[in-house]
């Protein structure tokens, strides 16, 4: 156990360990990367620094990082500004529309096109008579101005398609 939790053979992290000495993920591992592949069952790993760099271990709330100075300095770095970033806020728009999905869906491949820091969310409803399609528009704080203008845009495809706030 570690962290109140079993630990489990992480696949995710037997492939990166293998990538990183050169073996094929179709090659059996070895027993060294097994024993170091043994992670706590509710642990994340989370390439801060990209895919090919060696990620923190994240477990529930617990960032577990490297004993060796050198390689502490950078990982902590890069945590802090992991938590910056989950620290701002993201701001959410919600638009109830009287329109089925089907008559949008051209306009909002175009929105979702036009602002990939934006996640947009489309959800279409059946069996309510008033209710066709609710699409949610979030982003982090720092972009609150586009989604405020995007609420104008949402505003006017209400007008469009007719609907609520």
């Amino acid at each position: 156990k570690a962290l109140s939790s079993p630990l489990t053979s992480n696949r995710e992290m037997i492939d990166f360990v293998q990538s990183q000495g050169g073996s094929e993920p179709t090659e059996p591992p070895s027993e060294a990367t097994l024993k170091m592949c043994n992670l706590p069952s509710n642990s994340e790993l989370l390439f801060l620094n990209g895919p090919e760099n060696w990620p923190v271990l994240l477990c529930g709330h617990v960032f577990v990082l490297p004993g060796i100075p050198e390689f502490f300095d950078k990982k902590i770095q890069l945590v802090s500004q992991h938590l910056q970033f989950q620290k701002s806020r993201p701001s959410a728009i919600r638009v109830v529309l009287n329109a089925e999905e089907t008559k949008i869906v051209t306009l909002l491949n175009k929105v979702v096109k036009n602002n990939p820091d934006v996640q947009i969310g489309s959800y279409p409803y059946v069996s309510n008579p008033e209710l066709k399609t609710v699409v949610t528009l979030e982003a982090r704080s720092k972009l609150e101005p586009k989604v405020r203008r995007m609420s104008r845009d949402a505003e006017q495809l209400k007008r469009m398609v007719g609907g609520e706030g």
